[in-house]
């Protein structure tokens, strides 16, 4: 997570964990895009999250929580 915070990069993960560490560390980045979508395949994943990072770059770029669902998509500001 460091090391994505120094590089300006943005964290992909199934793991809930990561949204808990960085509401620890007050941190503003890295970004953090959680994905809970367990049973959906794998072309339908893709199209989810280039869906949903088209529809938030930008806040990404300023350090947010994205939790990306099945049915919806929705965003925190960092830190909280």
């Amino acid at each position: 997570m460091e090391y994505a915070r120094l590089h300006n990069l943005v964290i992909l993960t199934y793991d809930l964990d990561f949204g808990m560490l960085l509401a620890r560390t007050h941190y503003s980045k890295p970004s953090v895009i959680l994905l809970r979508l367990s049973s959906v395949r794998k072309e339908v994943a893709v199209t989810l999250i280039n869906e949903a990072i088209g529809a938030y770059e930008a806040l990404l770029d300023k350090g947010e929580i994205l939790l990306i669902k099945i049915n919806n998509s929705r965003m925190r500001l960092l830190p909280f």
